[in-house]
């Protein structure tokens, strides 16, 4: 588990949108980011996963992700829009080569 243990007003190499913590799983775990993706409900979660070159985000629409998906513009693509994680699985499964 990676999180950031600093209160959200102070500074933190580890939260979001900076990828620090991604990179370091990448790191201990050997993962392929160009291979992953990245799932979130919030603006920041897409950022988040454009910055450490995830192969795509994706916005979920349910907790924070409707009003978060109008923050969102072409800088942070690829991205999608799901309405559920379940529709988010089924997303990745289809990319599966």
């Amino acid at each position: 588990i990676y999180f950031a243990p600093e209160p959200p007003n102070q500074p933190s190499r580890n939260r979001k949108p900076s990828p620090q913590m991604i990179l370091d799983a990448r790191d201990e775990f050997g993962i392929d980011l160009t291979a992953s993706y990245m799932i979130g409900d919030k603006a920041l979660d897409v950022e988040c996963g454009t910055n450490a070159g995830v192969k795509q985000s994706i916005l979920l629409r349910t907790g924070y992700g409707r009003e978060h998906e109008s923050q969102l513009g072409q800088a942070h693509q690829p991205f999608a829009v799901t309405d559920t994680l379940a529709e988010a699985a089924t997303l990745i499964l289809s990319q599966a080569e």
